[in-house]
């Protein structure tokens, strides 16, 4: 499990039962992010994201799709789509589509770092 701040997810629900999933995490922690899922996924091992009231799982899959169990959003990764994602967390601000599952949208917020009296003291993103 990874524990990482600016973490967030929302469902939304559409016509026919389909579904959209937004995903929203820190530009501070992408790279870290990235560098973890390096360590699991091509291992066949998941990784958990606890964010401070979120919780979103990424699973290796033979095909990217996503669902919620539990309350935490479970993001299943091919291949192809597995690559594209550590390509895309960078610490910058930007929102991109999973192109296997383009109801799956990630978006990476500005970060903030703040000093011991809570005053930032550098924005990341």
């Amino acid at each position: 499990m990874l524990f990482v701040s600016d973490l967030e997810w929302q469902e939304h629900k559409k016509l026919l039962g389909k579904r959209d999933y937004h995903i929203s995490l820190g530009a501070h922690q992408a790279d870290m992010i990235a560098q973890v899922l390096k360590g699991r996924i091509p291992h066949g091992k998941s990784l958990l994201l606890k964010g401070d009231e979120h919780l979103v799982k990424f699973v290796p899959g033979k095909q990217t799709t996503a669902k919620v169990a539990d309350g935490i959003l479970q993001v299943f990764l091919e291949q192809s789509d597995y690559g594209f994602l550590l390509n895309q967390l960078i610490p910058k601000a930007g929102t991109f589509h999973l192109p296997g599952a383009p109801y799956i949208q990630i978006q990476i917020v500005k970060s903030y770092i703040k000093n011991q009296q809570g005053e930032v003291v550098e924005e990341v993103g």
